[in-house]
């Protein structure tokens, strides 16, 4: 993922929590900085669960004046770019890799899910206009609960 995000000409920076430091690309006056951290934890794997990345773009701020002015000067901390806040995220998503790759996807415009063509590649349209249910018996609520319910003391 690293390799192509800084090899597409539009990324300046990358962060990740499995990094110890940001990763600053090489490309001049790149628009956006990511941020995406694994979905991999040994429990995920041990339950058979798909593991996958949690992504974020932002735009990076034309006052850091982008990545090198061409004289390796101009590297105003473009790093500020990855602590912006959450509301100003032009795109975010989620990746999972199972027996099927999907990748889910706002722009700020609702959410989509799309799932890979095996046979060509290709992401394609699967899920349009994801929601949570606002009723049910199933909501985001309850399954936040017993995603934790194991850790919780006995009056809980």
């Amino acid at each position: 993922m690293q390799r192509a995000l800084a090899s597409s000409g539009l990324v300046a920076v990358m962060a990740s929590e499995e990094d110890d430091d940001v990763i600053i690309t090489t490309t001049t006056h790149a628009r956006y900085a990511v941020v995406f951290d694994p979905l991999d934890g040994s429990r995920n794997i041990e339950a058979s669960i798909p593991t996958g990345t949690i992504w974020g773009v932002y735009e990076i701020p034309r006052s850091s004046g982008g990545v090198d002015d061409g004289d390796g000067n101009a590297q105003q901390d473009v790093r500020a770019a990855v602590r912006q806040p959450g509301s100003t995220l032009v795109a975010a998503g989620y990746s999972l890799y199972s027996s099927a790759l999907m990748m889910v996807v706002t722009v700020g415009q609702g959410t989509h899910g799309f799932t890979c063509d095996p046979t060509t590649g290709e992401f394609r349209l699967t899920h349009p206009s994801m929601q949570i249910p606002s009723r049910g018996a199933c909501t985001w609520e309850v399954v936040c609960v017993l995603g934790r319910v194991v850790v919780w003391g006995g009056r809980v």
